[in-house]
């Protein structure tokens, strides 16, 4: 059985619930108050006790800053600069 998402502040919300990197992200920064720059995220993050994984992609976002758990999320699902596109 899959769990519930947990709440997630202000806009969070509105993340696509369907989606499971929005689940693990949502997850990841529960409890930030935004705007946040990049090292903020990081440390959220590992407060939540975010997977190696989750904290290596937030680590690979731009340094900010970030306005919403949306933005954040949208920038991870862009494809990698040189990655070939879905057909």
């Amino acid at each position: 059985m899959e769990q519930p998402l947990r709440s997630a502040p202000a806009s969070g919300d509105t993340v696509a619930a369907g989606s499971r990197l929005a689940r693990q992200v949502v997850r990841a920064l529960e409890g930030a108050v935004y705007p946040l720059e990049r090292e903020a995220l990081l440390w959220v993050a590992r407060e939540n006790d975010s997977p190696r994984e989750m904290m290596t992609a937030l680590a690979r976002l731009p340094p900010g800053p970030f306005t919403s758990v949306e933005q954040v999320l949208a920038l991870m699902e862009e494809p990698a600069p040189g990655a070939p596109a879905d057909s």
